[in-house]
């Protein structure tokens, strides 16, 4: 049976020698700040995503005409059914 690899040096050992070395270094730091850029990302996304509201509707298109700022009141419940028909009758001329 074979000698199993020793993993301290055979699992970054891109070659015999300084170069290899270095390599084999390099890729090791490459992979620590790959785990470390990745780290921070997933906390800053964790933490974002609790704080962030959900987007407010645009608002709408304002209305210029009498009848178009009556319904939009209506709409928002500034007035009741009573005062909405008085006015849009008042406006319709009847």
């Amino acid at each position: 049976m074979p000698p199993l690899p020793r993993l301290d040096r055979d699992l970054f050992d891109l070659g015999p020698g300084l170069i290899g070395d270095v390599f084999g270094a390099l890729f090791g730091l490459a992979l620590l700040a790959l785990a470390v850029v990745a780290v921070i990302w997933l906390v800053r996304r964790l933490r974002t995503s609790d704080t962030t509201a959900v987007p407010a509707a645009a608002p709408a298109v304002a209305t210029s005409s009498a009848r178009g700022i009556l319904d939009e009141r209506f709409a928002r419940g500034e007035i009741d059914d009573d005062e909405y028909a008085r006015r849009r009758s008042a406006l319709d001329g009847r």
